[in-house]
């Protein structure tokens, strides 16, 4: 089961880590076209990748890495980089949700609103 959950866990990591990737990159590649509307579908599409691969993913990687830690016998309050690592990746999901979703949102809104004028 250790292999087995480490194994998802590293799955997990992937779908997080390049949907997070990917999503910069699609972002910047919208950017630089200076097209509202290119840039509003685009950001559009990275919201809707992070409710389908990020969201996911965080809970893959949370779910299995406890899973690892405990079929491998490691105390997750008493082993310092398990514990530091659930500490800071909830601190990151807080400023993601506190900071980047709202971003997110807003920068659709405003290439939305662009878009429709005519104006970027």
């Amino acid at each position: 089961m250790y292999l087995l959950a480490k194994l998802l866990h590293v799955i997990g990591v992937i779908a997080f880590l390049g949907n997070i990737t990917t999503g910069l990159f699609w972002h910047m590649h919208a950017a630089r076209t200076q097209d509202a509307k290119c840039l509003a579908h685009t950001m559009d599409g990275i919201i809707r990748s992070d409710r389908l691969f990020t969201i996911p993913g965080v809970i893959v990687i949370i779910v299995t890495g406890v899973a690892a830690a405990i079929y491998g016998h490691l105390p997750i309050l008493g082993t310092g980089w398990i514990l530091w690592t659930l500490v800071l990746f909830l601190v990151s999901g807080v400023i993601f949700m506190i900071r980047v979703a709202p971003l997110q949102r807003r920068l659709r809104a405003l290439a939305q609103a662009g878009a429709q004028s005519g104006s970027f």
